[in-house]
């Protein structure tokens, strides 16, 4: 059977062509997306498991084709092309559940249409659902709350368009694609209970009146009526307009209001008999449609919207206040096509269009909230895309929506290798920009026909060339369209490969014609070789500027913070269940390898990355080991204190089993102590912490056997202040003498660092602490049993008020991925005998979570010894930085091969900084040396002294989260 999709239903929203805009930019063009499916379909009995990356910033990331209100105004939902329903506060817009079908690769899980129980129970959602291994189609029914699938209403020959409760919630109608009408259901047993498919083409909406009859649109040209028992009453043309596109219901039943596809018309009929009555005054209103239409609840307001634009780059909504009647007020909602209009009570109105943006209006048409889309608009910049020679840097501009309602385009750069993201970049001349063969032999741009060297290329019905970049040297060249990335050697033989993407916007190929890179419309980068076309690495950088994640097919990402979040997996559980999503975030202690990411633009980069999934096992392997487990929070969420707090959890197995159990105070790994838990139920867990004061957040997260942390939960305390001072704990370790003599290059500063740093956190600790407690273990003490011994002690005598700082100095190395600090017993007659000897990740991570205090440092200053041959520089960074993201841990370090001994005044140069900091680093004036302002000074100081010493730049390594607090003060 062939699946035919409509053509028309999103032509309608969509249709007009990217068009390329000049330099005083008003509005950006109109999102081009149609429904077709551009690759065979592959069908099989179940959905894929395997994960499905997904970009999620809370808000949906394609087209919004459909919105739905409950009775009472309380719940807003939407349906989209990026597979998910969401359902919104109506009074608010806060997010309150995401709904996610059973989806896989190209078009399976598109939602086109979405309908919520007047009651506000159940959640209807259709689209192309469940056609990739059934052969029909589906509408699920969705619970609101828990956003479980209850049933799947199976069998429905075509995509589902629209869906429809009736206001007595005992019907659900649904408009189908192709010439096959519709279909009605009885929501108390769901079967169906009407069905009529004589129809000529696409039907595009249903709507119910009070009394139950039912009115259908189709680009047949025909209205249809039906009355309460779904006998036909009355089908007719209408004349505004050959394609009507919807029809709804005044709310007392009298009316309908029908608008068009293919005009700027918008009727009123009787709904007795469908005969017209009245056309609304359109004057004006004279491009494309406005085919959506929608009745206040009053009666009194008639609403319409479309493709239609005023010319001011917006997308107006028509309100005609006297039922339809009078020329109608212009209410100022989106950039783009209007898709759906639903009334709430008090004359409010809600939105949706394909920016992607909803929204709710005030009934004099003030904007009472909205939601915007938080992807990057790579539209109508298809020149801007420039690259380094070997695509490890890359340039982009955008487009940005101003207060005052006008587009601006903005410039960003991106440094791979260094996770750099640089906004407003003014400095991009050294970057390359796309040859794009402008000459009369090209003609490529916003065309279905395009055109290069002579030679007419041959695309796909209804596709269009968005983008071009010929090749550095010879004949070939990559052109991007809606729906394809494709690489020619020559424009008169076929493409050597060709990928779907979600529309190119963008496109270039990197001067050492390694990898071609495009701008898509879901806001990614994406680096593709040139070879074969795989894809390597994409970007996601979020619309604040400061959100971002780089991640490779097998899983492995850099981010900065935040930006974990807004990017995962969508994970199928069969056919009558709801997807789940894990975030990158929840991955972060297998796939958080910056080094990698970074390493890609190096010789040896790929066989680096395909070594670590091979031992690790790629995203595929280690998901498909089961969900981790779910939390449920059995403390109160919100509570006071004197400073002691019982934490309690229930945590469940999802199939994946539970490994770890990490506590969190203000986002520091604290192991706390156990505490029993009288008339605990099935795995209930608890800890007893003594918290610092204020307001205090402790969370926990748990593991399943394969390292996939669960999805927090979290209790905030509020802690009364103390009566007394806190204390400073310092321990400090350095390492000169090493048992291995061959690991001597390098640190023969340690040693007396580690002494020194214990006698200026003393020094300035002077009337901001009621005592310190240090520790110094040097050379031949400084061994890995009395280093673990030593901080143990210490941390048991710690409060959760005070300040521990640790200072490490010898020889740290990474290895695969992982920060290692060498004691001074280490010998190195092996790599596996190192790792046995050496402090690793997890050793420190162990040690510092016994520390109960919330104010802690960790100080590194470090040297990784030729002798290893593990990698240098970026490498250590890259551990230190992500063993500080894992932890939560405050961390300020310096990493250095042992070529040179850096030093300054007889101290390493960080060591060096850190002291004079510790004298000097007093920003605001306030006497208090806090660890920002410490870091800050460090990393002015050890740059300037090694460039103008040493003649090159040593760059310190800062990990730095949540709130600062002081370590001395100036004296």
């Amino acid at each position: 059977m062939m699946n035919h999709h409509p053509s028309t239903f999103r032509a309608l929203m969509m249709a007009l062509a990217c068009l390329t805009i000049g330099a005083c930019v008003t509005a950006p063009p109109v999102v081009v997306q149609r429904p077709v499916e551009p690759v065979p379909l592959k069908t099989g009995t179940t959905p894929p498991t395997h994960p499905l990356p997904r970009i999620e910033t809370g808000m949906h990331t394609a087209i919004i084709n459909r919105i739905s209100v409950d009775r009472h105004g309380r719940f807003i939902v939407t349906g989209s092309d990026d597979k998910t329903a969401r359902v919104w506060d109506a009074v608010t817009g806060k997010l309150l559940q995401v709904l996610r079908p059973p989806q896989a690769e190209g078009s399976e899980g598109k939602i086109y249409a979405v309908a919520i129980s007047p009651d506000g129970t159940i959640v209807a959602v259709g689209g192309w659902t469940r056609f990739k291994w059934d052969q029909t189609h589906s509408i699920y029914l969705f619970d609101r709350g828990d956003g479980r699938i209850l049933q799947r209403l199976t069998g429905l020959p075509n995509v589902i368009v629209d869906l429809r409760f009736s206001p007595d919630g005992s019907r659900l109608a649904a408009a189908l694609g192709g010439a096959n009408g519709v279909r009605v259901f009885d929501t108390r047993n769901w079967r169906q209970i009407m069905a009529d498919s004589d129809y000529g083409d696409d039907s595009y909406s249903v709507d119910f009146d009070p009394a139950g009859r039912l009115v259908v649109t189709c680009h047949d040209g025909l209205v249809r009526l039906y009355d309460s028992q779904f006998q036909l009453v009355a089908k007719t043309a209408v004349p505004g307009g050959k394609k009507p596109y919807t029809a709804r219901f005044s709310h007392d039943g009298r009316r309908v209001a029908v608008g068009f596809d293919d005009t700027t018309a918008v009727d009123v009929l009787s709904s007795q008999n469908l005969t017209w009555l009245f056309a609304a005054n359109t004057t004006g209103v004279d491009n494309t449609n406005i085919g959506i239409v929608a009745w206040s609840r009053d009666g009194k307001f008639l609403y319409a919207g479309g493709r239609y634009n005023d010319g001011s780059g917006w997308s107006p909504i028509l309100a005609w206040p006297n039922s339809g009647r009078g020329a109608p007020r212009r209410f100022r909602a989106a950039t783009n096509t209007i898709t759906g209009l639903q009334a709430l009570n008090g004359g409010r109105l809600a939105f949706g269009a394909a920016d992607p943006l909803f929204g709710v209006l005030n009934a004099d048409g003030s904007r009472r909230f909205s939601r915007r889309g938080e992807i990057l608009d790579h539209r109508g910049n298809p020149n801007k895309l420039r690259l380094s020679s070997d695509g490890s840097v890359v340039a982009f501009s955008f487009d940005t929506l101003t207060n005052a309602g006008r587009w601006s385009q903005q410039i960003a750069r991106f440094d791979m290798v260094n996770g750099q993201l640089t906004m407003g970049a003014p400095d991009i001349d050294d970057l390359q920009a796309p040859a794009n063969g402008n000459a009369p032999d090209t003609n490529w741009e916003n065309t279905e026909t395009p055109c290069v060297r002579w030679q007419a290329l041959k695309l796909k019905t209804n596709e269009t060339s968005r983008c071009l970049a010929l090749a550095p040297s010879g004949w070939g060249f990559v052109l991007g369209t809606d729906w394809y990335v494709r690489f020619y050697d020559n424009p008169v033989t076929p493409p050597r490969w060709q990928v779907f993407v979600p529309f190119a916007r963008a496109i270039n190929i990197t001067a050492d014609s390694r990898y071609v890179v495009a701008a898509l419309g879901d806001g990614t980068l994406r680096w593709y070789t040139v070879d074969k076309g795989r894809e390597v690495l994409a970007l996601f950088i979020h619309p604040d500027g400061k959100r971002w994640i780089a991640w490779t097919p097998q899983g492995f990402f850099d981010a900065s913070p935040g930006g974990s979040e807004r990017f995962g997996y969508h994970l199928n559980q069969g056919v009558d269940k709801a997807g789940v999503f894990v975030t990158a975030e929840q991955l972060t202690e297998q796939f958080y390898r910056r080094d990698l990411i970074a390493g890609l633009f190096s010789p040896g980069g790929e066989a680096a990355l395909k070594a670590a999934a091979k031992q690790l096992g790629d995203v595929r392997q280690v998901l498909s080991g089961g969900l981790p487990p779910k939390l449920e929070l059995l403390s109160s969420a919100r509570s006071n204190s004197t400073g002691k707090f019982v934490f309690k959890a229930r945590v469940i197995d999802q199939g994946g089993g539970v490994n770890r159990l990490i506590y969190r105070i203000d986002g520091e790994e604290i192991q706390g102590r156990p505490a029993d838990i009288p008339g605990a139920g099935p795995g209930t867990v608890g800890r007893r912490f003594s918290l610092a004061p204020g307001r205090r957040e402790i969370s926990l997260i748990a593991t399943n056997t394969n390292g996939v942390a669960s999805a927090p939960v979290t209790a905030v305390v509020d802690v009364e202040a103390p009566s007394t001072r806190p204390a400073l704990f310092v321990f400090a370790v350095g390492v000169t003498r090493y048992r291995d003599h061959s690991l001597t290059q390098g640190v023969q500063y340690a040693a007396a660092d580690a002494q020194a740093v214990v006698d200026q956190f003393q020094a300035c600790s002077q009337g901001l602490f009621h005592t310190s407690v240090v520790r110094v273990l040097s050379d031949h003490a400084a061994t890995r049993a009395a280093i673990e011994t030593t901080l143990t002690d210490m941390a048991a005598m710690a409060g959760p008020e005070d300040v521990f700082v640790v200072y490490f100095a010898g020889h740290g190395t990474a290895i695969d991925g992982q920060y290692h600090f060498l004691p001074q017993g280490v010998s190195y007659t092996s790599l596996e005998t190192m790792n046995e000897q050496s402090l690793n990740q997890q050793d420190l991570r162990t040690l510092m979570q016994k520390i109960p205090s919330n104010k802690t440092l960790l100080l590194l200053d470090t040297c990784s010894s030729g002798a290893f041959a593990m990698g240098r520089g970026i490498a250590e960074k890259d551990a230190i930085i992500r063993m500080g993201r894992i932890s939560g841990r405050a961390i300020l370090a310096a990493t250095k091969s042992d070529e040179v001994a850096y030093e300054e005044n007889g101290h390493g140069v960080f060591t060096h900084a850190l002291i004079e900091g510790l004298k000097n680093a007093d920003r605001d004036g306030n006497t208090l040396i806090e660890i920002g302002e410490l870091a800050d000074y460090i990393e002015k100081l050890v740059p300037a002294i090694t460039l103008k010493k040493y003649g090159i730049r040593q760059f310190p390594v800062r990990s730095i989260s949540g709130a600062s607090f002081p370590v001395g003060r100036k004296p």
